[in-house]
């Protein structure tokens, strides 16, 4: 499997956001926690290749002068491609729970029987 060798951060980083390692660095560690519920990888963590990886550091590890992230949401075309769509997920999943002023568990919970459902 292909793996993230060196990260270059994303053109579209405006002039005044910095990118922290131990933001994207966290990001990319819990999604590699999470396990696969089903299929022939039932029970083994997610591991990201590469283009996943660079994803996920440019959205959680690019940050303004704030401490805000910059970027709060991402288009990314998925079509037909299953680990693309629950990468997509989990990624819908941070962000709005990071966003609202709900509980993340209760936006993760929704939003994995809406994942669950669309993989079946």
């Amino acid at each position: 499997m292909r793996k993230l060798k060196r990260y270059k951060p994303t053109l579209f980083k405006a002039d005044d956001s910095v990118y922290s390692k131990q933001a994207a660095d966290s990001a990319v560690a819990f999604i590699q926690c999470l396990n696969h519920t089903k299929g022939e990888w039932y029970g083994q963590s997610f591991e990201l290749i590469d283009w996943q990886e660079q994803i996920i550091r440019d959205l959680f590890g690019v940050l303004k002068s704030s401490g805000y992230r910059q970027f709060n949401s991402a288009y990314i075309i998925a079509i037909g491609n299953p680990p693309l769509l629950l990468l997509m997920r989990i990624i819908r999943i941070i962000i709005r729970s990071s966003q609202s002023g709900f509980s993340p568990a209760s936006h993760r919970a929704c939003d994995f029987h809406r994942t669950r459902r669309s993989i079946d």
